[in-house]
């Protein structure tokens, strides 16, 4: 039998499961929340635009924890813009890239300005 992993209590590596979409989620990030590849979780949904998911829906998530660590939901967390952030310095404090970051969070930034961020 295989243990789950710390910090994903009840998550099986290797299983699939079923994740509900809640806000600010993109399906990347979905992906890597459960250390699972992005390629795979995109084919398991059939969408027709992996870019356009809504709060509520059921994202199938398969071979989790095949590729990394499972963190498990939520998988983003909104973060109010501190002075002196940058795309880049906040791509760095949450472990992904300010392509993505941007990506999640079209226009400019501007302090106090809630963000949407990866879970550490």
């Amino acid at each position: 039998m295989i243990a789950p992993l710390p910090g994903a209590v009840g998550l099986t590596p290797g299983t699939t499961i079923q994740h509900t979409v809640i806000r600010g989620e993109w399906l990347l990030q979905i992906a890597r929340c459960y250390g699972t590849a992005y390629s795979g979780v995109w084919a398991a949904n059939r969408l027709p635009n992996p870019d356009l998911i809504y709060p509520g829906q059921i994202i199938t998530v398969p071979n989790i924890g095949s590729l990394g660590r499972i963190i498990g939901p939520p998988c983003v967390q909104a973060h109010p813009v501190e002075a002196g952030e940058t795309w880049e310095s906040m791509a760095t404090r949450f472990g992904t890239t300010t392509a993505i970051l941007r990506r999640a969070n079209p226009g400019e930034l501007s302090v106090g300005r809630i963000i949407w961020a990866p879970r550490p």
